[in-house]
């Protein structure tokens, strides 16, 4: 233990030390930035500066030699190896590469934010990611596909990573648990009422779990995207669904999908998209492509699904996520309607999806024109 304390642990530490240090030499040494990212470059050294002191402090920490504390210390040291990392592939990673190809999606980002009233600084986009769009919440950034901001009908996931932000600033997901909870108990009271089999009981443990750790902030994130863009986003869930789906109705925690089901998901949308006012007919001509979708598949519910998935928390949970979003002031695709502005992307995404669906043949070049206009709206041209 002593070797790992004295010597192993005060090295990397060392090691740790000298790549923050030289990722703050990167970031320093960028000659000039795009103005749109210049205090996501000033934020990002000093979140290194912070890294530093703390390295330091753990060094010169006199209790680091004893063996009891090792443990301990050896933690604090992976949670800082974590957190450079972090940086390494994100922060540092975007700004030392950042190129036009990012400047257009950070850009609409930054639009966006100011159309739906969001609180926080826009996050930086990176057009890199191998694994569709994603967010790391923690340092304020959204990848998504090389050629992506090129292209109108999936931009509406952009909606759906503010939300993982917003949802990671606000802690929102904890508040809904006790709905989650009180939902399963009365479930489980009803299986002993019924005498149901042990399994049933073990479907709703596992259930339980995996809204709480997962499924309520995955669909939390669909409908806020529904709030802020309306019918677009539904559209383009069907396209990635398409695209990438193997399992309509994947459920079972044991195969790890700590993504809930596509067809509630399509479900949860939806239900928000009735919630903020959309006609009726326009979710109806959603519905109906999914239910063909589902059916050209041939996929059915397992047994079960519906515990896994209920109606009734769905719909409290849609409850919840509207009033945490009046909450904050973040303002819905049909208040965004009512603006004074010309130009809102959202009602551009919504335009382009109606385009898609009334003239496939001819959309690409209808979109290409949009994007040129984009780009001027943008003086990125």
């Amino acid at each position: 233990m002593e070797t790992i304390v004295n010597f192993l642990l005060q090295g990397l530490l060392n090691d740790l030390l000298q790549r923050c240090n030289r990722l703050k030499d990167e970031v320093e040494n960028i000659k000039s930035v795009p103005e749109e990212i210049s205090d996501y470059r000033v934020g990002t050294t000093k979140y290194l500066d912070e890294i530093v002191v703390q390295i330091e402090e753990i060094q010169k920490d006199p209790d680091i030699g004893l063996d009891d504390l090792a443990k301990n210390f050896l933690h604090k040291y992976k949670r800082l190896a974590e957190r450079i990392h972090e940086m390494e592939w994100g922060p540092i990673l975007a700004v030392s590469r950042y190129s036009e190809r990012d400047r257009l999606p950070t850009l609409l980002c930054q639009e966006i934010t100011e159309e739906i009233n969001y609180p926080w600084a826009p996050p930086i986009c990176v057009a890199l990611s191998s694994q569709h769009y994603w967010t790391n919440p923690k340092i304020n950034i959204i990848m998504l596909p090389v050629i992506e901001p090129f292209h109108l009908l999936g931009l509406s996931d952009l909606y759906h990573e503010l939300a993982h932000i917003v949802l990671f600033r606000k802690k929102l997901i904890t508040l809904f648990y006790p709905k989650i909870d009180d939902y399963y108990a009365q479930e489980h009271e009803r299986a002993e009422k019924e005498n149901k089999p042990s399994k049933y009981s073990e479907i709703i443990i596992n259930a339980s779990k995996m809204w709480k750790r997962y499924w309520a902030l995955e669909f939390a994130a669909d409908m806020i995207a529904a709030y802020l863009v309306g019918p677009a986003f539904g559209w383009s869930n069907i396209r990635l669904c398409i695209n990438l789906s193997n399992d309509i109705f994947a459920s079972d925690p044991e195969e790890h999908h700590t993504h809930p089901a596509d067809d509630t998901r399509n479900e949860a949308i939806c239900l928000m998209l009735e919630k903020i006012g959309i006609e009726r007919e326009k979710i109806l001509e959603v519905q109906k492509v999914w239910n063909q979708f589902v059916s050209l598949e041939g996929q059915s519910k397992p047994q079960d699904y519906d515990l896994y998935f209920p109606h009734s928390l769905l719909a409290n949970l849609k409850d919840f996520v509207y009033e945490q979003c009046k909450k904050i002031e973040l303002l819905s695709y049909k208040a965004q309607h009512s603006s004074s502005s010309n130009f809102k992307i959202a009602i551009l995404l919504n335009k382009a999806w109606d385009q898609f669906n009334e003239s496939p043949s001819s959309f690409s070049e209808w979109e290409s024109k949009q994007i040129y206009q984009l780009k001027n709206h943008l003086n990125l041209s």
